[in-house]
């Protein structure tokens, strides 16, 4: 009877909102404010759904149905010779079972990103061009895949997704010559010598000026003119206090109450 009135007085206590630590016995409250469940979210687990390649409702109320390996394509590529049905079933249930957009596009992007790979395709891309009376080449992005997958027949990659990466490599090829990454690329940098003196030049002629009126002026964010005046100038805001002036006759009373 005894453990049977310990667990009814334990359900009671969680309905008021209340539970007992076991180790110190003391009270603790629980918080009234609902915390948000963001995996509970109904759109949250449509997508999830959609992900994994299962059925689910679409936010009109339509139910789409799971996602089902088809028929054999009659594209040129033939991959279904190139790879058995076993494989096949392996590639797509590991491929649904991420889960999550953002890593499946990961996973095929990732699947052409080795610099042999990009090399070939330009190389082969090149090799196909014909020039035509006119004086213009053309090139067939065709052969080229056939190429690449003949190359390469163990890659798992799509059509589409070879078809991007090849108008990729060209378009960077054209610009800078090479398929690696641009030297200096990202964003450019905005705290340059010119703009780091010109909000010296204005804080010195105005030093109570505020962090917000300094970013309109020279046209930049907040958190840019912090990190100028921090990193750059080594200048921190501080406040003025006033306090009173002690006199001569001060220095008597202070050095009585602190003897007395």
């Amino acid at each position: 009877m005894s453990d049977l009135n310990d667990i009814s007085e334990e359900f009671e206590d969680s309905d008021n909102g209340r539970t007992n630590n076991p180790q110190t016995g003391l009270e603790i409250r629980k918080g009234k404010k609902r915390q948000r469940k963001v995996i509970l979210w109904i759109r949250n687990q449509r997508k999830r759904l959609r992900n994994s390649g299962k059925s689910y409702v679409n936010s009109a109320g339509k139910k789409i149905g799971k996602k089902t390996q088809g028929p054999p394509c009659l594209c040129k590529l033939k991959c279904y010779e190139k790879f058995s049905d076993k494989d096949l079933h392996i590639i797509f249930e590991q491929f649904y079972a991420m889960g999550d957009r953002n890593i499946q596009d990961a996973y095929l992007s990732g699947l052409i990103r080795e610099l042999e790979h990009k090399i070939f395709i330009i190389q082969c891309y090149y090799r196909t061009g014909q020039k035509l009376e006119n004086g213009e080449w053309v090139y067939s992005i065709n052969r080229c895949i056939e190429e690449f997958q003949q190359q390469f027949p163990n890659l798992p990659v799509t059509y589409a997704q070879l078809l991007k990466q090849i108008q990729a490599c060209v378009i960077k090829f054209g610009e800078i010559g090479a398929v690696t990454r641009k030297p200096g690329g990202g964003a450019p940098k905005k705290r340059t010598a010119n703009l780091i003196e010109d909000v010296q030049q204005r804080m010195e002629h105005s030093p109570k000026k505020s962090v917000a009126t300094l970013s309109q002026q020279v046209g930049l964010s907040v958190g840019t003119c912090h990190t100028i005046l921090k990193k750059d100038l080594k200048l921190f805001p501080y406040k003025i206090q006033a306090v009173s002036e002690l006199k001569e006759i001060d220095f008597e009373c202070r050095i009585a109450q602190v003897t007395a």
